[in-house]
């Protein structure tokens, strides 16, 4: 039986105490629940991430986790269990690269971005994205 995607990020956002060197997306992670929610910003731009996700692939893929919070934000897509895996890897790191000419991009005042797209070890595809707020 797959995973839940939201299961498919602990290895990256997880705090694990046998790390000597944490991955940089569990800092991220962490920065992002350390938050408390801008209830004017946060839900809308979690909203537009998701929607953006959504409007492009349908429900190609999974979006456990849209979360923005004050001033950062964390999107989890995971691909589904069969998906053609090569394909949803190569559109997923192309949609991202085009985030910032979304018209929300602006309007909803994001400046920064860092994230990874990967395999994991069931074969599926991650995307782990951060971003920031001016």
């Amino acid at each position: 039986m797959p995973k839940r995607a939201a299961d498919l990020f602990g290895p990256f956002v997880g705090d694990d105490p046998s790390q000597v060197f944490a991955p940089a997306s569990a800092t991220y992670h962490a920065a992002v629940q350390g938050e408390n929610v801008d209830p004017d910003w946060g839900p809308a731009a979690g909203d537009a991430l998701r929607q953006y996700i959504r409007g492009l692939f349908g429900d190609r893929f999974e979006i456990p986790m849209a979360d923005c919070r004050q001033d950062l934000c964390e999107l989890q897509i995971a691909n589904r269990p069969g998906g053609d895996s090569e394909a949803d890897i190569r559109d997923l790191t192309d949609a991202m690269g085009k985030l910032t000419q979304q018209p929300w991009w602006n309007a909803l005042g994001f400046d920064q971005q860092s994230g990874m797209t990967s395999y994991v070890a069931d074969g599926r595809v991650i995307a782990l994205w951060f971003f920031s707020r001016r």
